[in-house]
């Protein structure tokens, strides 16, 4: 019986995202202790045009979906990339249309690795630890 709790409650966690505002800080200081909660990541409100027409709002974005990475969290979000090379993101969340379509595949995990250095051999991939 003890298992079929503990496994219910490791799906519900597994679950838990928390809504985060298009604009809002994103320091490590506030996400950090969001992922010790046992979160999985964040769902970002609206729908986002993120294009040329606004590079503060897209630099913003995309530094969020980096951040969030970092610290093992995945970020659900809806929108596009207007005018944006898609390419160079694919190690990040990417963003769904209407219809919930992926613009790429999503990661199995955040894939961002973190080094000391130029040319370290340490490394380790983000999220195993905080």
């Amino acid at each position: 019986m003890t298992a079929v709790g503990g496994t219910a409650a490791a799906e519900r966690r597994k679950g838990l995202f928390a809504a985060w505002e298009p604009g809002s800080p994103h320091t490590r200081d506030r996400l950090v202790p969001v992922a010790r909660t046992g979160a999985r990541g964040f769902r970002v409100t609206g729908f986002l045009r993120i294009g040329l027409h606004s590079p503060e709002q897209a630099a913003d974005h995309l530094a969020f979906l980096r951040d969030a990475a970092g610290v093992g969290l995945r970020v659900s979000w809806r929108g596009s990339l207007d005018g944006i090379p898609d390419d160079p993101f694919h190690h990040l969340d990417p963003p769904r249309d209407e219809s919930g379509k992926a613009a790429w595949p999503v990661p199995a995990r955040p894939l961002l690795t973190l080094r000391r250095g130029p040319g370290s051999s340490w490394s380790r991939t983000a999220g195993t630890a905080l």
